[in-house]
């Protein structure tokens, strides 16, 4: 359950990243007027829409393998 809970948190990370450095090296260029690349409601949904879905995958599809059975076993 650690694994997963940090690959979310590695994921968020990352994500946050690739939508913060385009702004800030647009800023750059508009000589830092507050000028803002993305529309503003893209910026409201895309950390609540557009990049949920890999997470909420992960989690709904990740089991552990008992190792006496061989049979799947679903994270609680």
């Amino acid at each position: 359950m650690y694994i997963l809970d940090s690959e979310g948190v590695y994921y968020y990370f990352y994500k946050n990243v690739l939508i913060t450095l385009p702004q800030f090296m647009y800023a750059f260029y508009c000589g830092f007027s507050g000028q803002s690349v993305f529309d503003d409601e893209y910026m409201a949904w895309y950390n609540a829409v557009i990049t949920t879905w890999p997470i909420a995958a992960k989690v709904l599809f990740s089991y552990d393998i008992n190792s006496k059975t061989d049979e799947p076993q679903y994270v609680n």
